[in-house]
């Protein structure tokens, strides 16, 4: 028998719903097997369960609010009517259940100024909060709306595994302001944690053994948008801390930040995963130049142009606009000893790179290539590094196996080409309709 569906069934979002009621058990009544998505498709829409059928008049929301299972993920928008007592009302109506916290906005033109009230009344709410939340993000306009780690939160959050603080203006009405430090670390259980720069300063300078607690738990960790005026006060203290970051253990993602020593890091240090992405090139010159091994090393619109090598075992390239990408890779990647190399929206990178492939003394440990949206290659330039690559290989030595992938935004390639370089050399070609490395490298690796 197929089981019923409530009314307000036809008022939920329809990229919601039908995985709320996949898994009601029909011999049972219908409302007591509800699933709340964990992933819906947009969290900020009008739509959205359970707000939509809520919203319908004061006697939905009353019915709504008995069901605390309905309201464990709170979404607090800021620049909705309001927002303070609808706020309150959701954590009143999760019960004591575990929650998930969103602060965003709906629009990206809020006045700073009201933003920031807004979230400021708010953030007590949150924090009485915080001993049920096992995940907070914030995604607002402006960093003065962002809370203060050291003095906003002096409860403990024993279920908290994942803290995300994001803005996309910097605003930095709030910094140091002091305040009183807990005694005690609230986040001993964050595990992921992405935080702006300015925020990450600001609880360095109020309280740097918090940030070394936060370090000695953390699986990954990545600092946002921090771009400080030369000589600012915080140069001395970012040159004691940045040390610290090699001991998490787990990824390192630096985004457009900008740190003035000339040593990030002032001893050889490996990662597991290491993302660099918007920094300039002589910081990324300076990273790279006292990190010893990477695992994977991923490099998101920057320039290489003063690289001086790629210390890692798999490489990725993303959106390098760069028209010397070709020069430069050719002369870092010969020395290279890494065995995968990663391709995607890089429109500089040509065939020259494939030419300077052919010998198989350049990356003598390769093992495969991905490309996907990088137009100046041609794939007669891939048959010919294949053929160089491998002529004239003594039949006695072991072959390693390449892998070449191609991604749905490259040109097909003709069986023609795949019988001919496939029966030339121990080499796979993988078409489009096989390409899944991208989708698992964004998802893993949060490019």
């Amino acid at each position: 028998m197929q089981h019923r569906k409530p009314l307000y069934y036809s008022l939920i979002d329809p990229a919601s719903r039908d995985s709320m009621f996949n898994n009601i058990d029909d011999s049972k009544p219908y409302d007591s097997e509800w699933e709340i998505p964990e992933a819906p498709a947009d969290l900020k829409s009008p739509s959205l369960f359970p707000f939509s059928p809520a919203a319908v008049s004061r006697r939905w929301m009353e019915v709504m609010s008995l069901s605390p299972v309905f309201w464990t993920r709170i979404v607090i928008l800021l620049d909705s009517p309001n927002c303070v007592n609808l706020a309150r009302s959701q954590f009143l109506w999760s019960g004591s259940l575990p929650i998930t916290v969103l602060v965003t906005t709906k629009n990206a033109d809020a006045l700073p100024d009201k933003e920031q009230e807004i979230a400021g009344q708010v953030i007590g709410t949150i924090s009485s909060h915080l001993a049920r939340c096992e995940s907070l993000e914030y995604d607002v306009t402006y960093s003065s709306s962002l809370p203060r780690l050291a003095t906003d939160f002096p409860y403990i959050a024993p279920r908290l595994s994942e803290l995300k603080l994001e803005s996309s203006i910097f605003r930095p009405l709030r910094r140091f302001k002091g305040g009183r430090v807990p005694p005690r670390f609230p986040f001993a259980a964050v595990r992921d944690l992405v935080i702006d720069g300015w925020t990450f300063v600001d609880m360095c300078s109020t309280s740097e053994w918090w940030f070394k607690a936060f370090v000695a738990n953390l699986q990954s960790l990545r600092i946002h948008d921090y771009h400080p005026d030369p000589g600012e006060d915080e140069e001395d203290m970012l040159n004691d801390v940045f040390p610290l970051l090699v001991n998490s253990g787990g990824p390192l993602y630096f985004d457009n930040v900008n740190f003035h020593s000339t040593s990030v890091f002032n001893e050889d240090v490996t990662f597991l995963i290491l993302s660099l992405s918007r920094l300039s090139s002589l910081l990324l010159s300076n990273i790279l130049r006292n990190v010893l091994l990477v695992d994977h090393l991923i490099i998101n619109r920057c320039s290489l142009s003063d690289v001086s090598a790629l210390p890692c075992y798999e490489l990725t390239l993303y959106n390098i606009d760069s028209s010397t990408l070709s020069e430069e890779l050719i002369k870092l990647l010969p020395t290279w000893q890494g065995r995968e190399l990663y391709f995607k929206g890089c429109p500089g990178l040509n065939d020259s790179v494939f030419e300077m492939l052919g010998d198989l003394d350049n990356c003598p440990c390769l093992e495969g290539i991905s490309i996907d949206d990088c137009h100046g290659l041609s794939l007669d330039a891939l048959k010919t590094m294949v053929e160089k690559r491998y002529d004239g290989e003594d039949s006695d030595d072991e072959i390693i196996e390449l892998a070449i992938r191609f991604g749905p935004n490259m040109p097909p390639v003709s069986q023609a080409l795949k019988d001919s370089v496939e029966s030339t050399i121990n080499v796979r070609l993988v078409e489009s309709d096989d390409f899944d490395w991208w989708g698992k490298l964004s998802t893993t690796s949060a490019i």
